[in-house]
């Protein structure tokens, strides 16, 4: 459905983007690095003292782990990174066929061939990764349809590339399973808990931004009217995504744009 564009500007004016809880297309580093302390102290016997071996275990998600196989904290750190993009880009491709609550820890270590324990580790919970996953997703859907258009000023061209861009990522979706957000959605619509929460508070800023860039563009509606315009303009997003997922219609795509570019002018 195209709503991923949580935390989009308040006002059609604004230049920068939030998107749900994240700001990167890609989820950043899980471990965090802790350099060795300079000046430890050493006993005169040339031992190390405990505090100084404990400075130079590096720290990953909270905890202290000694390093292996001479591996340093900067290395360490950043291997860390790509394993943790590794798992949460896997969680967000199974999570767009399946659903988020359809994904197993069992079903991703097969897919990464990793075990169990090594998917979770950079993560404090099944919950955690799942909402990281949200938010990659998320974010991805800001920088493909929302950022590139802000550069230009608030108005009808800009809202009109603004949709363009929105029917051609649902054209040629980058998740296996089409709009991430469609299926988030129609999962968990009626199920209490964090994931619903999360869900509902990026459709809901994504429908007031592209209310304020309506109404940007139709000075002559109302605030009301310009975010009932927004929420058609949604559902023929949702259609689209429907059309282009379930019956593989190539019309789809073109079929929106005209009905979006129409719904603007009407």
């Amino acid at each position: 459905m195209g709503q991923e564009g949580a935390d989009v500007p308040a006002r059609a004016g604004a230049r920068t983007v939030e998107v749900g809880h994240a700001q990167v297309c890609q989820p950043g580093p899980g471990g965090r690095g802790r350099e060795p302390v300079e000046g430890s102290e050493v006993d005169p016997g040339g031992h190390r003292s405990s505090s100084q071996i404990a400075d130079e275990r590096t720290e990953y998600n909270g905890r202290l782990s000694s390093k292996v196989g001479g591996m340093s904290p900067r290395s360490s750190v950043q291997e860390a990174a790509r394993t943790r993009a590794r798992i949460v880009h896997a969680t967000v491709a199974r999570a767009s066929a399946v659903g988020l609550e359809g994904v197993t820890v069992r079903e991703l270590a097969a897919d990464l061939g990793m075990s169990k324990s090594g998917v979770l580790a950079p993560f404090a919970s099944r919950g955690q990764l799942l909402e990281t996953a949200f938010d990659s997703a998320v974010a991805t859907f800001r920088a493909v349809v929302i950022e590139p258009v802000l550069a230009q000023p608030p108005g009808r061209d800009r809202l009109l590339a603004l949709l363009d861009r929105w029917v051609d990522y649902l054209i040629d979706c980058p998740f296996p399973g089409g709009c991430f957000l469609t299926t988030a959605s129609v999962e968990l619509d009626n199920r209490a808990g964090p994931l619903r929460e999360r869900t509902a508070a990026t459709v809901a800023r994504w429908l007031a931004f592209l209310a304020d860039e309506v109404h940007a563009a139709r000075t002559d509606l109302s605030p009301a009217l310009a975010h009932d315009r927004a929420s058609a303009l949604n559902g023929l997003a949702m259609s689209a995504n429907q059309e282009i997922q379930l019956l593989a219609d190539p019309e789809a795509g073109p079929r929106a744009r005209r009905a979006m570019h129409a719904a603007v002018d009407a």
